[in-house]
């Protein structure tokens, strides 16, 4: 009974395997003769073998119930590793595509997904987080606009193509240059745009590569897009699917089981869903690899069709499976409509909207809630994640409809006139440091550093204050120990810089803050701008020529630092060469005063009256009066009282002399002025003045 029980098994097994390989000679569409072809056939053939191996049919009474069991067993298991992987083949869409082979088809069919781009100002620091690392671009343009101001859509496309150039990381990306309103403009008009482009796109720039040609050798695409059928729209068409069809990334061979995976994302009725829910759901279509699942997200994500950040400490944590959901969550937040909440409420926020780049959540809340989203918190998580948004007043004790967010794309244009000065806050002893995009724009990168440095410095901003974060200038204030400001220049017309300018504490080195930021501006590159090249240093003091050229108003920038390259930590001066001049720059920090050195003094009139002059007016790092006032245990209402009067400074040291010793006082004063870094009021206290002590008593 046991022999026979195993020749059954045995045979059943055997019966299976050979009949899964007959049946697939059967063609996929008949699914059906497929199974039976596999059941019956191996059935058959496991009685053959079990027969030949000297098995022989019994009467009922006599079969192995262990033999039966056995074959039913491994005919189940077999069944159902057999539906398994018939789960991880698309077999519908490799039906379709034999089909249309079959029917005389040249290829495969090919699905291209038409992505539109809003060309508004305030949505161009979203465009890099959905640009695909393999696409095909069409940058259009309206010929009418070209032709009125060719300077002006040389810049427009000069500004695209950076930004396309920053992503695309196969050498098959193709940009096609689209003029609209062809029928608006006469045929010169147009071959005079044509010839423009050539000369100062094709021709004379880095972007010869990525542009496509016309059938005349020119990069302009002319089209009438009011006509329902147009030739040259046509033609452009014909062009766009000839350019697809010869990609590289196009032609790659990938595993059939990972077309299941657009399947998922069209049952997951969830546009962001997170990275644990998504491995679940892709276990039960085969992709059961680590490795494989993260293979696939990689791909879907260099296409374009998800957006999946495995570098980010948050975003790597969550899957986008419709990219469009961001940029319609930025639009209902940047360019609100009265829809969703009454007027009086819409005019308020608009106008802190408009004039500090500031919202409130409760406003972000109702605005989402129009997308009908399972979860708002998660979106507006992936929002500050991609430095979309910035969160200012966030203590645990605030109500939630009163914290703030600041909005880096609608931050307002610095104005002087409007606005605090903000060059007065800096001095000559100031170090500055410059950050060279060459041709880059480096527009859309100063508002993610904006919200980088807006965190770092943990600001606490409530909407009544005064904001110093502009969008051409932003001034932040780092823990009392750098005031820096952030601007960007364009100095010639083929260079463009973050102007950065340091006011350093006693005992800090700027260069210390050069490299926070270069770590901020690698964190970002590497997420969003990975083509993207920058060189991070201080300005070479030599009169031009310089090594690299002659332009009188370039500023050329001696490297510490560059994109994709660790800053360095030496702090031995550094030494550089610009057409055999030497150049050391020293990266001391600077010092403070020893307090063993410190005199032994009494408070005294004189001293009151020289750091009247020198604390009353404000200071931005706030070492004035007010920070001294804090260190001797002052209170705010104390302080308030102290601003009341002609000198704050004389009015804080006359009642701090009543109520200890004189000596202590200036032992306090004198300690409080070094922890701010007045090193010019420590000198101040440690003169040797003298004025007569009975003088300084009747005062």
């Amino acid at each position: 009974m046991l022999y026979s029980g195993f020749c059954a098994g045995f045979g059943t097994c055997f019966g299976l395997v050979t009949g899964r390989a007959l049946s697939a000679m059967v063609p996929v569409r008949h699914l059906y003769l497929k199974c039976c072809g596999e059941v019956f056939g191996g059935v058959l053939l496991s009685l053959c073998f079990g027969l030949a191996a000297g098995w022989h049919l019994t009467p009922a009474d006599n079969i192995s119930y262990v033999a039966v069991f056995t074959a039913m067993a491994l005919l189940l298991i077999e069944c159902y590793q057999y539906y398994q992987y018939y789960l991880s083949i698309p077999v519908t869409l490799i039906d379709e595509s034999m089909r249309e082979k079959e029917n005389g088809a040249q290829s495969f069919p090919t699905n291209l997904t038409l992505m539109d781009f809003a060309g508004d100002e305030e949505y161009y620091s979203m465009h890099h987080i959905f640009l695909a690392h393999e696409a095909v671009y069409l940058l259009v343009f309206s010929l009418v606009e070209a032709v009125r101001n060719q300077n002006r859509t040389l810049e427009r496309l000069l500004f695209w193509l950076h930004s396309v150039k920053t992503h695309a990381s196969s050498e098959d990306c193709a940009v096609f240059l689209v003029g609209t309103h062809r029928d608006s403009v006469t045929s010169l008009q147009r071959q005079d745009v044509a010839t423009f482009l050539s000369k100062n796109l094709y021709r004379s720039t880095c972007f010869s590569s990525l542009l496509v040609l016309n059938a005349d050798h020119t990069p302009l695409f002319p089209v009438e897009n009011s006509k329902p059928v147009d030739e040259d729209m046509i033609c452009l068409r014909d062009a766009i699917w000839t350019m697809t069809q010869q990609a590289n990334y196009v032609r790659r061979q990938l595993p059939i089981r990972w077309l299941k995976f657009l399947e998922v994302m069209k049952r997951t009725e969830k546009p962001i869903i997170s990275l644990d829910n998504l491995r679940q759901e892709c276990s039960q279509i085969g992709l059961e690899n680590e490795e494989e699942f993260y293979d696939v997200l990689t791909t879907f994500d260099q296409a374009g069709d998800i957006i999946y950040q495995g570098n980010d400490e948050t975003l790597k944590n969550y899957v986008v499976l419709d990219p469009q959901l961001l940029v319609d969550a930025m639009a209902k937040i940047t360019c609100p409509q009265p829809t969703h909440i009454g007027m009086p409420k819409y005019v308020e926020h608009l106008t802190l909207l408009e004039k500090k780049g500031i919202v409130r959540s409760d406003f972000i809340h109702s605005a989402v809630a129009q997308l009908n989203i399972d979860e708002p918190s998660v979106l507006l998580k992936l929002l500050v994640a991609y430095d979309m948004l910035c969160p200012l007043g966030e203590e645990a004790d605030c109500d939630p409809g009163h914290t703030t967010y600041l909005v880096p794309s609608r931050l307002p244009e610095y104005n002087p006139k409007l606005h605090r000065s903000l060059s007065e806050r800096h001095g000559d002893d100031d170090q500055i440091f410059y950050i060279d995009f060459e041709t880059f724009n480096p527009d859309v990168v100063y508002t993610r550093v904006v919200a980088r440095c807006l965190a770092l410095c943990k600001v606490k901003e409530k909407t009544h204050t005064r904001t110093h974060v502009f969008r051409n200038v932003g001034c932040f204030n780092v823990a009392n120990r750098f005031w820096f400001t952030i601007e960007p220049m364009r100095p010639a017309p083929d260079q463009n810089v973050l102007k950065i300018t340091v006011t350093s504490a006693t005992g800090s080195n700027p260069f210390d803050l050069l490299g926070m930021l270069h770590d901020i501006l690698e964190a970002i590159r590497r997420r969003d701008f990975p083509n993207m090249s920058y060189t991070s240093g201080v300005c070479c003091p030599f009169e031009a020529p310089h090594s690299d050229y002659t332009e009188p108003e370039r500023i050329h920038v001696l490297k510490l630092a560059g994109s994709g390259e660790m800053f360095p930590n030496e702090s031995h001066p550094l030494m550089f060469l610009c057409c055999g001049r030497e150049h050391q720059v020293a990266r001391a920090m600077s010092t403070a005063v020893s307090r063993r050195s410190r005199p032994q003094t009494q408070l005294q009139y004189s001293h009151i009256q020289q750091l009247a002059l020198l604390l009353d007016p404000p200071r931005v790092l706030g070492n004035d009066w007010k920070g001294l006032a804090d260190h001797l245990g002052y209170g705010v209402t104390e302080i308030l009282n102290f601003q009341r009067t002609e000198s704050p400074t004389m009015a804080l040291l006359i009642d701090y002399g009543t109520k200890v010793d004189k000596f202590e006082a200036a032992r306090k004063i004198t300690e409080g002025l070094e922890l701010l870094g007045r090193l010019d009021a420590v000198a101040v206290m440690t003169a040797n003045v003298n004025r007569g002590v009975s003088h300084d008593e009747d005062k």
